[in-house]
């Protein structure tokens, strides 16, 4: 069975005597939200390399410099920044990139847990074997549904929220009876239960 192809699956509820129709899309990636190791990296943004409340930059400031560059002839514009060399490093170690990364994934998987969306949250293949595996117990965590498609360097992990039937009832409900996944087919008889 093509996991990628188009289907349509219709839940019925008990009590509620509405069915919700489950549409696949063809693409899953716009079916969610696409992350790659990029974004992640870049979450925390570019902060300013010399801040305001440096000692060296007051006194740059109180000796009349304006900002920009240093010297007759310009100079540069950006101050060097230093680059540490990492050596002797054993089995097991991990780099600040790797632990920034690791906070960065599980906190996007936290915030991720708190919203109402029926969109998956796609990582792309970029991300390691070891990386995956991390990402598939967090889930768990945050009590979220993960599984991983495709084979080799093709391979991505999709997240989603485990919903409750009820739960998807109300959501849709509250969007108008249908979502970019979900679509109400009786909508005047669904009633909202307050689960």
């Amino acid at each position: 069975m093509d996991i990628l192809s188009e289907y349509e699956e219709t839940v019925q509820l008990s009590g509620n005597k509405c069915d919700i129709n489950f549409k696949k899309v063809k693409n899953q990636a716009k079916d969610g939200f696409l992350i790659t190791r990029e974004q992640i990296l870049n979450v925390k943004g570019s902060k300013s390399i010399i801040s305001e409340n440096n000692i060296g930059h007051k006194m740059l400031k109180m000796m009349g410099w304006t900002g920009g560059t240093l010297g007759k002839t310009g100079g540069i514009k950006e101050p060097i920044v230093p680059k540490g060399q990492i050596s002797h490093q054993g089995l097991g170690f991990l780099s600040k990139k790797d632990v920034s990364l690791k906070r960065s994934i599980e906190q996007l998987l936290q915030d991720y847990s708190k919203t109402k969306t029926t969109n998956d949250l796609i990582f792309s293949s970029d991300f390691t074997k070891k990386e995956r595996k991390d990402m598939h117990q967090w889930t768990l965590k945050y009590n979220l549904r993960s599984a991983s498609y495709g084979w080799g360097k093709k391979r991505r992990l999709h997240v989603r929220h485990k919903w409750r039937v009820t739960d998807l009832l109300n959501l849709l409900v509250e969007a108008g009876g249908s979502s970019d996944r979900y679509e109400l087919v009786d909508k005047s008889s669904c009633q909202t239960s307050q689960y």
